[in-house]
């Protein structure tokens, strides 16, 4: 062990046999944890054991169940002036989560998305202090229905819920998080 990686996470997907073992093998000799993601659970659990054994630190996980919520934007619903490359890649998230979602349902994965509306954070902050958000903060809450920015927590609680059992049989949705702006 190297100790180059330590105290740091590895998540390596497709890691039970060929490339994807090499590259779990790798972190764990750097003194990374590494979570071990297959398809083959079986085989998975087989590479935690070689890096255990060797003294590093490993879980293998992500076959038959998982949960992924990537993060648009509202503006691939509503554009943005200035931004088209970003409204672009975000509105392709939309379509990549609608695709993803019914690649991995059968094998017991969901896939879903959220778009985040106007929220206050600290981007948004120097976003307003640059002048480029018009009016300001203040003003875009008083534009949303329910008067106020959103928060980071917002999009936490919306997310903690699709990452959850009783999400289950939620799959290839666009859960707008947005205090009815964008919908």
């Amino acid at each position: 062990m190297t100790g180059t990686a330590d105290g740091k996470v590895a998540v390596v997907t497709g890691g039970a046999s060929g490339i994807g073992r090499g590259i779990a093998l790798r972190p764990a000799r750097d003194d990374a944890r590494v979570a071990v993601f297959d398809l083959n659970g079986t085989e998975a659990k087989s590479v935690v054991e070689e890096i255990r054994s060797a003294g590093g630190s490993a879980h293998a996980v992500a076959a038959g169940w998982g949960r992924i919520v990537n993060i648009a934007s509202s503006s691939a619903h509503s554009g943005q002036p200035l931004m088209t490359h970003y409204v672009a890649s975000k509105a392709g998230v939309l379509g990549f989560t609608k695709a993803l979602a019914l690649e991995l349902g059968p094998k017991g994965t969901t896939v879903n998305t959220i778009p985040p509306g106007f929220i206050d954070t600290p981007m948004t902050r120097r976003n307003e202090a640059q002048g480029f958000l018009g009016a300001g903060v203040d003003h875009h809450a008083a534009q949303t229905p329910v008067r106020r920015a959103g928060l980071p927590e917002d999009i936490a609680a919306a997310c903690a819920f699709l990452v959850s059992e009783e999400a289950g049989y939620i799959t290839g949705r666009v859960i707008g998080v947005n205090g009815g702006r964008n919908t």
